[in-house]
């Protein structure tokens, strides 16, 4: 992993403008969309108290999000500081942010779990969990909102309350049906595995990789995913039931950034529809394909939320909630990667220094018993 994080340093980087153009792109379209065409961002409103309840609220949301990874993995049996974890969280928060479908944090979590005695396939289950269980808060939520917002309705062009929920009914038994053969009926899934790596193995363009090493390798990862996937479900109740809360107190901490930032600005909002519409923003974000929802989050966000505010004020609330619910969690992130590899590299360092020690007091030992052998005088 030392290798991708290495190769990939110049594709991060590449990623980070993408998303950084994109971004500024997207709050250039809201000024002129939704806003009164000026990018101008309109900070006078931050008042001392209203700028510290916005810290609290970051710190809170921070901490609830690395609180949440670390209750999850102690379900799973796994000990890790929660430091150490906030930490990596924060790297999370980076590579999800400048990767496509956020599909860059995942991994690189895995392999910094790894460093600290996690199994693979413990990490790549944790950080699935930690996935799931918002989707499944949003599942459950989202479509009752649409069936009683009328606000959120009247966005929806040709709602059918009737077809909406047939077809949602329809996505969460496909999605269900799948989750369950995955973990009740894993040999089907090890079959099709191993009928793909062995025509792939036959086919000119995967020759150079040996399928049988990497199918193995797969079918591994499929048996520690499910059987920890399993653990999480039989794992010490208190912790499975404080994965549970944690993750819902920390998207209560993301719903109330709008919230805290609309009341700020002098706008009149109820606290229960400003949270329902948070909660469909995010659950947007979590099919967008773009880095970070980039484009997607802002034009979301300031449509649905355009109906409430004045044009004056779009760009400034849609660049303020993005900047406290992603974009400086992103730069703490970067902070940290930066962090981490360093260690990371500093440890690998001590410990080959360590090796070479320990091999040469070894044969230095050696080297001993054996003119010790040559020079003792032989018994008569």
């Amino acid at each position: 992993m030392n290798l991708s994080i290495k190769g990939k340093g110049k594709q991060y980087g590449l990623f980070l403008a993408f998303f950084v153009l994109l971004s500024f792109v997207s709050v250039w379209g809201i000024a002129n969309i939704f806003g009164d065409g000026s990018l101008h961002i309109d900070l006078s409103f931050l008042s001392p108290s209203v700028l510290l309840s916005l810290i609290v609220l970051f710190v809170i949301f921070c901490y609830l999000d690395g609180v949440r990874f670390y209750f999850i993995l102690k379900a799973l049996g796994q000990s890790v500081s929660l430091w150490y974890i906030i930490q990596i969280t924060f790297v999370n928060k980076f590579l999800s942010s400048i990767t496509p479908f956020a599909s860059g944090g995942g991994p690189l979590q895995v392999y910094l779990l790894t460093k600290k005695n996690v199994p693979a396939g413990c990490g790549i289950a944790a950080t699935l969990i930690r996935t799931v269980l918002p989707i499944i808060f949003f599942f459950i939520t989202v479509p009752l909102i649409l069936l009683h917002n009328d606000s959120l309705q009247a966005l929806i062009p040709g709602y059918d309350p009737y077809l909406y929920i047939g077809v949602m009914v329809i996505f969460y038994l496909v999605i269900g049906s799948g989750f369950f053969y995955l973990i009740y009926h894993q040999r089907m899934i090890q079959v099709l595995i191993y009928k793909t790596c062995k025509r792939a193995g036959k086919n000119k363009l995967f020759r150079r990789f040996d399928m049988n090493r990497v199918c193995k390798t797969l079918l591994r990862e499929l048996t520690h995913f499910t059987y920890n996937i399993k653990m999480f479900f039989k794992g010490e109740k208190k912790y499975v039931l404080l994965s549970v809360i944690s993750a819902l107190l920390f998207l209560l901490s993301l719903f109330l950034f709008p919230y805290v930032l609309v009341s700020s600005m002098g706008y009149r909002m109820a606290l229960i529809p400003v949270l329902e519409f948070s909660a469909v923003i995010t659950f947007i974000t979590y099919a967008a394909i773009t880095p970070g929802a980039a484009g997607i989050a802002e034009g979301a966000f300031a449509l649905i939320f355009s109906g409430f505010i004045s044009a004056s004020s779009s760009t400034t609330l849609t660049f303020l909630w993005r900047f406290f619910t992603v974009y400086a969690g992103s730069l703490f992130g970067m902070g940290s990667l930066y962090y981490l590899m360093i260690r990371l590299k500093a440890n690998d360092k001590n410990q080959k220094q360590q090796l070479t020690q320990v091999i040469e007091h070894s044969c230095s030992k050696l080297q001993l018993v054996y003119k010790y052998q040559v020079t003792k005088p032989s018994e008569s």
